[in-house]
């Protein structure tokens, strides 16, 4: 296990944005991670690999928890998987087990745990294949969830309502085809998805997209592109997409982010919701 007191939290999440965290923990094993983690009083959050969450300018007056465990195993068509495990890698083995089922999440950032309580997706999302999840709650009792129960829609889940750590997903792939095919797919999606994405540092979207809409067009049509509040940036490339060019705070962000929330609805009467997840010094979300 590793340990780092008051360390920027900037440097552990791709908008580069957070002040100092009391506390970051790395554990490797699951076993350590329920000792501490039923151990350890609010606040506290877990951090996977970064791709989706904007740090407050205050930092976090907590333990931050990364968890590093990355094992898995197949057994006929099911996948047992660890949450550290990169989704990407994720995608990777089973399509080199000859499943195509996660193929069109290849290029998605992040760890299994995340994508997990994000329902992270494109073309289908990560749901469409889990058959339960292992979580540990906030007392350290381990269960194990079914995903039917687990109020999955888009980008949506229970996870996100809950002060509960994911431990593993279970898996259950079916549609085969040949591996090197499969590779060969993944790279190109991996390759069309970079090409699309701006430059600088960003979450991604920072709006889901509302029922029908797409975010990203409606901002474009309203003029979104290239305005800026401090060193955030609306891409010129991609108007859902609000960049850190280097300098920028969580409070440049929710600036720009609410002064084209209200734009929207009072040009459309369509209120967008936060896709990435604006945290305070005590994690809790942030509200537009």
């Amino acid at each position: 296990m590793k340990i780092l007191k008051n360390a920027p939290l900037k440097n552990f999440n791709f908008y580069k944005i957070g002040g100092a965290a009391d506390e970051i923990l790395w554990i490797e094993k699951i076993s350590n991670f329920v000792e501490i983690w039923k151990n350890t009083k609010l606040p506290k959050l877990i951090l996977g690999g970064g791709s989706n969450i904007c740090f407050a300018d205050a930092g976090f007056r907590g333990k931050i928890f990364v968890p590093k465990f990355q094992n898995y195993f197949f057994k006929k068509n099911f996948c047992i998987v660890e949450s550290g495990l990169p989704l990407q890698k994720l995608v990777e083995i089973s399509a080199a087990a000859g499943f195509v089922d996660l193929c069109e999440l290849s290029g998605i950032p992040g760890n299994v745990g995340g994508a997990i309580r994000g329902n992270a997706g494109a073309k289908n999302e990560i749901s469409e294949f889990l058959v339960a999840v292992e979580i540990c709650d906030e007392r350290g009792k381990i269960q194990k969830i079914a995903a039917k129960n687990c109020e999955f829609f888009y980008r949506e889940s229970i996870f996100k309502k809950k002060n509960w750590a994911i431990l593993r997903g279970i898996f259950k792939f079916s549609e085969k085809k040949n591996p090197e095919i499969l590779r060969e797919k993944i790279k190109k999606i991996w390759r069309d998805r970079a090409k699309k994405l701006p430059a600088g540092f960003s979450a991604g979207c920072v709006f889901k997209n509302p029922k029908n809409f797409s975010a990203g067009k409606i901002l474009d049509e309203l003029g979104a592109k290239n305005d800026f509040c401090g060193d955030i940036k609306i891409s010129e490339k991609h108007a859902n997409f609000f960049v850190n060019l280097g300098g920028g705070t969580q409070q440049n962000l929710l600036e720009l982010m609410r002064k084209w929330r209200q734009i929207a609805h009072e040009k459309t009467e369509i209120l967008l919701e936060p896709e990435i997840f604006l945290c305070d010094e005590f994690g809790k979300k942030i509200n537009l």
